[in-house]
């Protein structure tokens, strides 16, 4: 059935690299990451050494799946900095533009996982998914599990500990 829609293809793009065991070139511990947005929407990331994972806060509050009743979490947290355009679309009926947001190129970036944050660059373009690089271009590989991507713009400052 999804041959007849495009599907049935060859996938033949890389994809990302994971690895239980995390690269040596972390740069220090995070236990809580902030990651300030606009008009008091802030997202908070605490890692649970129980669980080995990042639990969501979202306006100083638990973020909770409505699906599941659970509080999101993630194994991987990336934090992706990329130009935002402000676009001439209005998207909504109070007259709000839209936002153009460059995810081909490069920028900077954070990755945190297991405790710890790894500083690096991300590359991208339309015929691969992006690619995470820490020190001399090595690959910051992702624990195997839920990944959360946060894209900020390349002014914002974010925050971990």
């Amino acid at each position: 059935m999804a041959a007849g829609y495009g599907g049935g293809e060859q996938w033949s793009r890389p994809g990302f690299l994971y690895n239980d065991t995390p690269a040596t070139f972390d740069a220090g511990p995070a236990s809580t990451v902030q990651i300030p947005y606009p008009g008091g929407n802030s997202v908070e990331w605490r890692y649970d050494t129980q669980n080995n994972q990042y639990l969501r806060f979202q306006g100083g509050q638990a973020h909770i799946d409505n699906a599941t009743g659970a509080q999101i979490s993630a194994d991987n947290v990336i934090v992706l900095f990329a130009k935002h355009e402000l676009t001439n679309i209005v998207e909504d009926s109070l007259g709000t533009k839209g936002v153009d947001i460059k995810l081909y190129g490069f920028g900077d970036l954070r990755i945190f996982r297991d405790g710890r944050v790894y500083e690096g660059t991300w590359r991208a373009n339309d015929e691969s998914p992006p690619r995470w690089l820490g020190p001399g271009e090595q690959i910051i590989p992702l624990k195997p599990g839920q990944s959360w991507i946060q894209v900020v713009r390349p002014t914002d400052i974010i925050t971990y500990q």
